[in-house]
């Protein structure tokens, strides 16, 4: 079979097989869930998670890992707003250079792991506390204010009935399901998530391929940065704080391997949409905070101990994770 494994496929279908009797569960138990406007609420509230969710997605895929895409989210909001008000940069120019310097951070990630050889987690785990530090020091701990009004079209707009933070959610999906599925470049991410050597032997720059992933990735969490300083209208240091871990469960829930070498964007974003749905259903439910934190948290766990499962199997019989690059 052209393109993915007969389990590839049973999983993906499995995910959606869930996702539906999820909103059918909800829609049960509260009638104000299935509405139109909740569903766009949903959509909107998933945005961003789903946008970064791409970028680590492409990360996970070539065998690494990335923890700091919340912080780089927040630093996106605190530094193109200081540009704006303190500086007085326009709002293109401000979030050209924020985009910049954001995937400066992602440049140094991917060059530190693939050159000098540390345990992504490590280097993702301290940058993390980097970018997190300097927001601070720029912000000095408070939120930066005065913003001019049209920021906020970028997440509060419409085109008709659909929020702009939609649109560009679903553009990023397609390019980041073509980029995997249809380049050379892409069929590298997973040919060296599946086997480094094996890829380096057969001509493909492996750390090149990593290092662009990690810029990718910073770079996607900049533009969810750039969204969320329209939501909030503000520069606010910690407002990314949280979203590192939804999209890993997500992604990692699709079917994205932590192993490497296997997961689809389609799938990682069917994943990303349980965890948003979930979450709307338990509000809407009236469920308390800390315990939708942890129900986030067993559905990783699940997830991670799902993967673990496939990759030992597949190990034992000794079949590949993933024969294809296919989405």
């Amino acid at each position: 079979m052209k393109g993915r494994n007969m389990k590839d496929i049973a999983r993906q279908y499995t995910i959606f097989g869930i996702l539906i009797v999820l909103i059918i569960v909800l829609g049960i138990l509260s009638p104000n869930f299935l509405t139109m406007s909740n569903m766009i609420t949903i959509a909107r509230q998933i945005s961003m998670t789903a946008i970064m969710g791409v970028g680590l997605s492409i990360v996970l895929i070539s065998h690494n890992f990335d923890i700091s895409i919340g912080s780089i989210m927040s630093f996106t909001t605190v530094f193109c707003a200081l540009l704006i008000v303190q500086k007085g940069f326009s709002p293109i120019p401000a979030i050209l250079i924020s985009m910049t310097v954001c995937v400066g951070f992602g440049l140094i990630n991917g060059i530190v792991v693939a050159k000098a050889g540390v345990p992504a987690l490590i280097v993702t785990l301290a940058m993390q506390q980097i970018v997190q530090g300097i927001a601070y020091i720029l912000c000095k701990g408070l939120p930066i204010y005065g913003l001019p009004p049209g920021l906020k079209q970028i997440s509060q707009g419409h085109v008709s009935i659909i929020p702009i933070p939609v649109i560009i959610m679903i553009v990023i999906l397609a390019l980041g399901s073509l980029f995997l599925r249809k380049t050379y470049l892409g069929r590298y991410v997973y040919a060296v998530g599946s086997n480094a050597d094996a890829a380096k032997l057969s001509g493909i720059n492996v750390n090149g391929i990593r290092i662009g992933a990690f810029a990718l990735n910073a770079f996607l969490a900049c533009i969810a940065g750039v969204i969320m300083l329209g939501r909030v209208n503000s520069g606010q240091p910690t407002v990314g704080s949280g979203y590192d871990m939804d999209v890993l469960a997500g992604v990692v829930l699709g079917g994205i391997s932590l192993n490497g070498g296997k997961g689809t964007i389609m799938g990682a974003f069917a994943g990303i949409l349980i965890i948003g749905v979930l979450s709307n259903g338990l509000v809407i439910l009236g469920i308390d905070e800390f315990v939708q934190l942890l129900v986030k948290g067993l559905v990783l766990l699940i997830a991670v101990i799902v993967d673990g499962i496939q990759t030992k199997s597949a190990a034992k019989t000794g079949k590949p994770t993933m024969k294809s690059s296919k989405n």
